[in-house]
């Protein structure tokens, strides 16, 4: 699953073609709370995109928010696939494969205009996620999702 956190339809709607397109489901929420809803339940997205443009958006408490869940996720999924590979250690064929969004990691995308520098530099230096511009997100969804 892809999920969009924005009040941009235009942006909405290009990324809800390009994931049906690649016969992935899109979900679009307008607040953090429902992303961290979403983020912190299953299944988990495989995608999450965030235009930093979004009214209200606070972005410190955003990006800790999203760094405690994917610790979380991280942890649960490492005891999984420790419980997983233990039932089935005499069984040699077994392979252990974490499903995108299921239990691998959730891909993280800011985004904002590119004259917004002072929003994209200040979320770059939280570490989280993949940082770009509009142009650049445009350009490469179709890789992303």
């Amino acid at each position: 699953m892809i999920v969009y956190l924005g009040t941009d339809l235009m942006m909405a709607s290009a990324i809800g073609a390009v994931a049906r397109s690649a016969g992935r489901t899109m979900r679009s929420v307008t607040h953090a709370s429902s992303l961290l809803e979403l983020m912190a339940g299953q299944p988990r997205p495989s995608v999450v995109i965030i235009n930093l443009q979004t009214p209200g958006l606070e972005i410190g408490s955003l990006a800790a928010a999203i760094g405690v869940i994917a610790d979380r996720n991280s942890a649960d999924s490492a005891n999984s696939d420790a419980v997983h590979s233990a039932a089935h250690a005499q069984d040699s064929d077994t392979t252990v494969a974490a499903g995108a969004g299921a239990s691998g990691p959730t891909s993280i995308i800011w985004f904002a205009q590119h004259v917004e520098t002072g929003l994209l530099d200040q979320v770059r230096a939280t570490g989280i996620g993949t940082v770009m511009t509009r142009g650049q997100l445009n350009h490469r969804l179709p890789e992303l999702v």
